[in-house]
């Protein structure tokens, strides 16, 4: 009797740890279930995650965030709060590179679950997990997943990460994919240049580049007019799409005058300042590192050392070096 006892308890003890509880021991039925899977065992269920509409298309560069949407049919009761996860795969980057989110190709993203609030749900790396926001239980839940990427982002490719659901213990209890494929879009305006073109009236016009092989320009954009007053005008730096670039004109009366970028691409210039005076024997600008190559009358180039932290100095008579002669040949120098 006491042998028999010994193996009835041996059956119910090995029932409970696999999560079953038969009738015929005394147990729950298994028609008594509230929910589907309701009583099953607690193990990850990899049919309960369906992603719609397929891999979610990321294009990196200015065109934004886009959304894919993530519905979830709940396999077993979850006591408390339903938590949610994003695994990241590990792909075989470079050694040094595998961040998600640098200043090179950047994604960041925001989570929402049944049609709430969308909430921060970094991608910080592959390594790392992605938290979604909490729920209250239900059978059925539905996670959007907002990405955006930056220029760059495209060297990922095809990302198939894993959206996992747990309980507040951590027992996970729904598992599925999520894709992600990220292409190459249109780079922001920080990365891609602008042509500026004066016109015979003596308007000043910007055309930003676009960035594409089928767009090399776009429409051009006025800056001003009143810019037939200079025989000369250079860049001092880079110039992007974004307001950044200084320039230096040089009028009829010889001053030098100055324009600071001011990073807004409607209105990329602060108002001008003088730099200096007496600059009537050059002909023409360019410019060279931080500094000015000026030709005068006679075909002689001078270099003019001294944009620093944002603020040029120059001196006519100041510190210049002369780099050629002969240039008097050309019409413009570049």
């Amino acid at each position: 009797m006491a042998r028999r006892k010994q193996a009835t308890a041996l059956v119910i003890a090995t029932a409970l740890a696999v999560g079953i509880a038969p009738a015929a021991l005394g147990g729950a039925s298994a028609c008594a279930a509230n929910g589907p899977g309701a009583g099953a065992a607690a193990l990850a269920s990899t049919g309960t995650v369906q992603q719609q509409g397929g891999p979610l298309v990321v294009t990196s560069g200015e065109e934004g965030a886009v959304t894919t949407r993530v519905e979830v049919d709940v396999s077993r009761h979850i006591q408390g709060k339903v938590r949610a996860r994003l695994l990241l795969p590990t792909p075989p980057y470079d050694a040094g590179d595998e961040d998600l989110s640098d200043q090179y190709g950047s994604v960041t993203s925001t989570c929402a679950v049944n049609g709430g609030a969308f909430q921060p749900c970094s991608w910080d790396k592959p390594q790392y997990v992605t938290a979604l926001p909490d729920a209250d239980m239900n059978w059925k839940l539905t996670y959007d997943i907002r990405i955006d990427a930056s220029s760059g982002a495209e060297r990922f490719g095809d990302l198939t990460a894993a959206l996992e659901l747990f309980d507040e213990n951590g027992l996970v209890t729904d598992r599925g994919p999520v894709a992600f494929t990220f292409v190459k879009g249109t780079p922001e305006a920080y990365l891609r240049t602008t042509v500026l073109a004066r016109d015979k009236s003596g308007v000043l016009w910007q055309y930003p580049s676009g960035g594409r092989a089928d767009q090399s320009l776009r429409a051009r954009k006025r800056i001003g007019g009143g810019w037939n007053v200079y025989t000369a005008i250079a860049s001092l730096t880079s110039r992007s799409a974004a307001g950044y670039g200084d320039l230096v004109a040089l009028d009829r009366s010889g001053t030098l005058w100055y324009y600071e970028r001011s990073n807004d691409p409607d209105a990329p210039f602060k108002p001008r300042q003088k730099v200096a005076t007496g600059w009537e024997r050059y002909t023409t600008l360019t410019s060279y590192g931080h500094g000015i190559v000026a030709r005068d009358k006679t075909g002689r180039l001078w270099l003019y050392q001294g944009l620093c932290n944002g603020d040029i100095v120059l001196a006519p008579t100041g510190t210049r070096r002369q780099i050629g002669w002969g240039w008097g040949i050309y019409d413009m120098i570049i």
